[in-house]
């Protein structure tokens, strides 16, 4: 124990025998002061925890919300894939008859789609990944995977687009009989005129 050490135990207990009433009270004070402390941290705890709590319910709230909601508006944008090769819908060029139905109550500014084709009796996509086709007023365009279309048609509430397609390559593999297929596409992605986008937006076509 050193001598200062020694200096200050000794000092306390002078001034705990020459003046025992104010230390108590300012040992009562201390206590009382710290106690206080305590109580308004966990008070302050305790308000922050059910604040973060009640933003994580409504943060679930407005996604489970908006889930409804996308989910509701992609159900309600219909796409239908044909081979129309002898209508007079599509020339021969481009025999793949894509409609589009805007069911929703709002206008639709870009329409992102999935495409794929099916042999009868089989389950997996014989498109070949690579190369597709668009007509787009007299050019066709080069649209970098087969699978995958846009439409920047301004398509009103309640009303309908039209588009033809080239056919799109198919698997070296397979024998293909572009008529027998069965078409689909559904709408992967949509943005609508107020600028809401709904869909898979985590990558760029």
């Amino acid at each position: 124990m050193t001598f200062w050490t020694v200096v200050l135990i000794l000092g306390g207990i002078w001034l705990f025998i020459e003046y025992p009433k104010q230390i108590i009270i300012g040992i009562g004070c201390i206590v009382a002061l710290g106690f206080l402390i305590y109580v308004s941290t966990e008070i302050q705890d305790t308000k922050n925890r059910k604040e973060r709590e009640l933003t994580q319910i409504k943060q679930t709230q407005e996604n489970t919300r908006r889930y409804i909601v996308e989910n509701d508006l992609l159900a309600n944008v219909k796409i239908f894939v044909t081979y129309s090769v002898g209508r007079e819908t599509c020339p021969k060029e481009f025999p793949l008859l894509v409609v589009y139905e805007n069911l929703t109550d709002r206008t639709i500014n870009f329409v992102g789609v999935k495409f794929s084709a099916y042999k009868q009796g089989y389950s997996n996509n014989v498109i070949k990944t690579g190369s597709y086709y668009k007509k787009e007023g007299y050019r066709s365009v080069n649209v970098r995977d087969n699978e995958k279309y846009e439409s920047h048609k301004i398509i009103e509430p309640k009303k309908s687009h039209i588009s033809c397609f080239r056919l799109p390559e198919f698997q070296e593999n397979e024998t293909i009989d572009p008529k027998t297929l069965s078409y689909k596409a559904y709408a992967k992605r949509i943005e609508f005129s107020n600028g809401y986008k709904i869909g898979d937006w985590s990558y760029n076509w």
